[in-house]
């Protein structure tokens, strides 16, 4: 049986051989899903938070023994420069803890009026930023970010299982924020499916989303 060969790996190898093409096709090959990972988090500075995970990837090229997929390392490095920005930007001390702490917790804001058109997504990014941030970065990881369960189990260093189970918990938890931001208790019964739906919806327009005026 052969074996699959990650075109990554091949990218990198010729890279660190010194071929700068292959470099940039490393780089354009994720920029877009790296793109939407910290436009979500920080739509006013994500081109610098971007600029600065490439730059460690280049960094560190020659430190990565290729233990995962070079795709779920550059996502490790994301998930470690966005949690620096927090702390650095909103001065979060010992008490910033991301299994605890959300992004509307740190910040005190909320952004998804110049991220999503439609009012049902726009709340679904509001609850979404109420969300602890490592279950935030699980939805995002998995949902927006065309990776699966075991590769986000690689980034957060968690079993599959483990990562399938805690995607199901934070669903079930995202539902409940939903219809908590809506305000509306005789509305009609908000699915996990259909929260499921949206999220796919959202990873469609957020993917070709500039800043909109607020």
């Amino acid at each position: 049986m052969s074996q699959i060969v990650d075109p990554d790996l091949q990218l990198l190898e010729k890279w660190r051989a010194g071929d700068r093409r292959a470099g940039n096709l490393l780089f354009a090959g994720h920029f877009k899903g790296i793109r939407t990972y910290f436009f979500v988090k920080f739509p006013q500075e994500h081109e610098d938070l971007i600029q600065e995970t490439f730059s460690r990837l280049v960094k560190n090229r020659d430190k990565f023994r290729g233990d995962s997929s070079l795709k779920t390392y550059l996502y490790r490095i994301a998930i470690y420069v966005g949690q620096e920005h927090l702390r650095r930007r909103y001065k979060v001390g010992g008490d910033f803890s991301p299994t605890t702490s959300s992004f509307a917790d740190v910040s005190g804001r909320r952004q998804s009026s110049i991220l999503a058109a439609r009012e049902d997504h726009r709340l679904l990014l509001d609850a979404i930023w109420n969300l602890p941030i490592e279950q935030q970065d699980l939805l995002q990881l998995y949902y927006w970010q065309d990776l699966t369960a075991r590769q986000v189990g690689e980034i957060v260093e968690l079993p599959e299982s483990t990562v399938r189970s805690r995607i199901r918990l934070t669903i079930t938890r995202l539902r409940k924020l939903y219809v908590k931001l809506r305000a509306q208790e005789h509305t009609r019964e908000i699915e996990e499916d259909e929260i499921e739906g949206w999220l796919v919806a959202l990873r469609q327009e957020l993917g070709r989303a500039t800043v909109r005026e607020s």
